[in-house]
């Protein structure tokens, strides 16, 4: 079904993306894994669960630089990307907090942080794509 795409998670490590690299994987796809660090549990959960290797590239997907070098990299190794799909939630080191304790100073700056970078990847994917 997917034997024909080369598909890039970002934030494939995590809670969706693992499921969304698992469900390419299992469809035939060719899944390159991006996030912030090859050396999480998730990414070791990841591959082990599924019997893969899956290819990793670093990425901070708040760093123009960053998002485009994922890019570059990426169309080296697999000649092409087909798809990217964006799981990626970053967050700022007070994330998780209980509501009430939440500063509004860190809400707003993780709502910048998710959305920015949400816009930036998908500049990016469109700039590659076009």
């Amino acid at each position: 079904m997917l034997s024909e795409h080369k598909i890039v998670v970002i934030g494939g490590t995590g809670l969706i993306g693992s499921k969304v690299v698992r469900s390419c994987y299992q469809n035939g796809a060719s899944v390159i894994v991006a996030g912030r660090d090859s050396s999480s549990t998730g990414f070791r959960n990841l591959c082990r669960d599924a019997g893969v290797d899956f290819p990793f590239v670093q990425v901070n997907t708040s760093d123009p630089t960053s998002v485009d070098q994922l890019f570059k990299t990426v169309d080296s190794m697999v000649d092409g990307i087909t798809s990217i799909v964006n799981c990626e939630f970053p967050h700022n080191s007070n994330y998780g907090k209980n509501f009430e304790e939440v500063a509004f100073s860190d809400f707003c700056n993780n709502v910048m942080l998710h959305i920015g970078s949400a816009f930036l990847v998908c500049q990016t994917a469109v700039e590659y794509f076009s």
